[in-house]
């Protein structure tokens, strides 16, 4: 929990450093940047995916949803600055006849004991109603691409 609340306090100084929300797009973007070329980026993205994967073959009830769906790995992870928690975004494309939304799965990560381990529960899921941000054709999903804007204009 008490690393819960340093992500928090570090979004909120974050928030406070950038004015506009453009301005705050433009810091996590240069963010993104610098955190993209490193290891523990990808090690984190792909040991989620991993982990999602073992979760939906063992049938975990909170999860299955992705069964069903289209899902990636945002390509943004947001790092505490001792980079031992994080925050990653699961983006969900729903495929289904008639559903007009998509998803974003805040999940919460930590090493523990050398190991990253990934939190769902307690953390937020934003839906994303296709009728309601302007989409001209809400049986169409949000590309991932997107659903990553989206993801990234909700955290800020």
């Amino acid at each position: 929990m008490k690393n819960i609340g340093f992500l928090l306090i570090f979004f909120l100084l974050f928030n406070l450093s950038c004015i506009s929300i453009k301005a705050r797009m433009n810091c996590i973007e240069k963010q993104t940047i610098l955190w993209k070329n490193e290891d523990i980026k990808y090690k984190i993205q792909n040991k989620l995916s991993e982990i999602l994967n073992v979760w939906i073959d063992k049938d975990l009830k909170a999860i299955q949803y992705l069964k069903s769906n289209l899902w990636k790995v945002d390509e943004s992870v947001y790092f505490n600055s001792q980079k031992d928690a994080a925050i990653l975004l699961v983006l969900i494309q729903d495929t289904t006849k008639d559903v007009y939304q998509d998803n974003i799965q805040m999940v919460y990560g930590k090493i523990k004991n050398g190991k990253w381990h990934f939190f769902i529960y307690g953390m937020n899921n934003l839906i994303i109603e296709r009728y309601y941000t302007g989409k001209k054709d809400p049986s169409i999903p949000y590309t991932f691409e997107e659903l990553s804007n989206l993801g990234k204009r909700k955290l800020i």
